[in-house]
């Protein structure tokens, strides 16, 4: 079923004023801005490890007689522009001093005090690369709902005759079934959830009737369901006791239907639940018709008493009822197993996948008809057919609340995490900026010790020191 979707940001109100708030976007506009968040989180690691890199170097910078490694190791982190390349840099900077150490102790020293590093600079590289692909889960933290754009809100309903009605009913109940066992039989094949028999049966037209004294149940909605197995027959027993097979046919070959008639009662009892209370209240089983008198009485707020009897406008309460309906053979799974007349074998509970389907169908038209109320018709309604529209603000507000599931052509955002990578990058990218130049400003006005600190700094820089290396080979000059 097609839906206008909302782009732009709204609020799921499932998930808390804060955490709820949403972006979505297209799909194509989503991936530009997870492709823009990963370059902005690579920044972000950058920027670290010069921070990272500069709060080592100060902290291991001093005027005391050391040896020349520890004066690599701060040259090192002075002017390693990434993690990795520090990494590669101090794994390898103990061997060339292993010609000149006295010994293999001398030279494990060597070895773990750079290696020491490498392990540092190597974990900020893995914990950066790790935290890249989070862009992606700002998407999975939004949820997998989408907000649908209202169009002509309202509800159909018949105003002539039942005729127009019941050929949309009918439609949307047959595209529900199909949905049905997609979504609840993950085992089932496209081929199994696009076929259908007619063996069983025709198509009777509607009518009405009355229970008798015995089957009338004044809380709960009766439905009786007739199955009459004609001319259909079954290679072997079959003990369901709904489709019976064991009488044995004139030709000795086959069993024969154990009925000419079989039926089946079933009986639909509903209630409405307020699970926003400390303890949840919940209205007493009973019959659709009797459901919304018993509203009132389980506290509903204005918003949620309007969803509930938007429920029971679009005949959410009908049970299994409104999956039979008009359908005749088509309406049974059994009928998928018929070939020229011989029914194929049974297993003993096939009555209850039967009812189970019938179940999952009337939830499923139910969601259609939810999705289609804040939307509107999906086609121009015939003459017999009209839409009511909402009038009270409650109704209203339902039309521009309804969400769906998105199927894949949308992406959600979560704004609250959105925002903590951004200011938390944000923050990490400016102190990088003003780090340097605020130290420099803190030593040259209030600190007057520890000089030397901003002073090896500098000459660590790759170009001071390859300006003393020139200097004292007699290369370089005053320029």
């Amino acid at each position: 079923m097609y839906v206008n979707v909302y782009t732009g940001m709204w609020v799921d109100y499932s998930n808390g004023r804060i955490t709820g708030a949403t972006i979505t976007l297209t799909a194509r506009n989503g991936s530009i801005l997870v492709a823009a968040l990963s370059i902005f989180l690579v920044l972000v690691g950058s920027q670290f490890w010069s921070i990272l890199t500069f709060d080592i170097h100060q902290m291991n910078a001093t005027d005391k007689i050391t040896d020349i490694l520890h004066f690599q190791h701060q040259a090192t982190f002075r002017n390693a522009g990434t993690s990795i390349g520090a990494t590669r840099e101090l794994l390898v900077l103990p061997f060339p001093w292993r010609r000149r150490q006295t010994g293999p102790r001398d030279f494990s020293v060597t070895i773990v005090r750079s290696w020491a590093w490498a392990l540092l600079a190597l974990t900020n590289f893995c914990v950066w690369s790790t935290i890249g692909p989070f862009s992606c889960a700002i998407t999975r933290s939004a949820g997998s709902h989408i907000l649908i754009t209202p169009g002509t809100c309202g509800i159909v309903f018949d105003n002539t005759s039942e005729t127009g009605l019941s050929s949309k009913s009918l439609s949307k109940t047959i595209i529900a079934d199909t949905h049905a066992r997609g979504c609840y039989e993950s085992n089932d094949s496209l081929a199994q959830c696009n076929s259908s028999m007619s063996h069983y049966g025709e198509d009777i037209k509607a009518s009405t009737w009355f229970p008798s004294q015995e089957s009338y149940l004044p809380d709960e909605d009766l439905t009786l369901v007739w199955l009459l197995p004609n001319f259909v027959f079954s290679m072997t027993p079959i003990d369901d006791p709904f489709f019976g097979f064991h009488a044995n046919h004139i030709s000795k070959r086959f069993c024969q239907p154990d009925n000419l008639v079989n039926i089946m009662a079933c009986t639909d009892q509903h209630q409405v639940c307020n699970p926003k209370r400390q303890t949840p209240i919940c209205s007493p089983l009973t019959a659709a018709v009797l459901l919304r008198d018993n509203i009132s009485t389980i506290e509903l707020n204005p918003t949620q008493n309007a969803t509930a009897r938007l429920i029971l406008a679009l005949n959410g309460a009908e049970g299994i009822s409104s999956s039979l309906g008009g359908r005749g053979a088509g309406a049974l799974r059994a009928g998928e197993k018929v070939a020229q007349s011989i029914q194929s074998f049974l297993p003993i509970n096939q009555w209850t996948t039967e009812v189970k389907n019938w179940f999952a169908i009337s939830l499923i038209e139910l969601q259609y008809a939810l999705v289609e109320y804040p939307t509107g018709p999906t086609s121009p309604l015939r003459e017999n057919l009209a839409l009511k529209v909402p009038q009270r603000s409650e109704s209203q507000n339902l039309c521009r609340s309804m969400k769906v599931p998105n199927l894949g052509g949308y992406k959600s955002f979560s704004v609250l995490a959105l925002v903590m990578v951004l200011v938390v990058g944000g923050m990490v990218i400016i102190i990088s900026i003003i780090l340097e130049p605020v130290t420099n400003c803190i030593y040259n006005n209030w600190v007057t010790e520890h000089q030397f600190r901003r002073l090896q700094w500098i000459l660590d820089g790759k170009l001071q020191l390859q300006r003393m290396t020139y200097e004292c080979s007699g290369l370089g000059g005053s320029g």
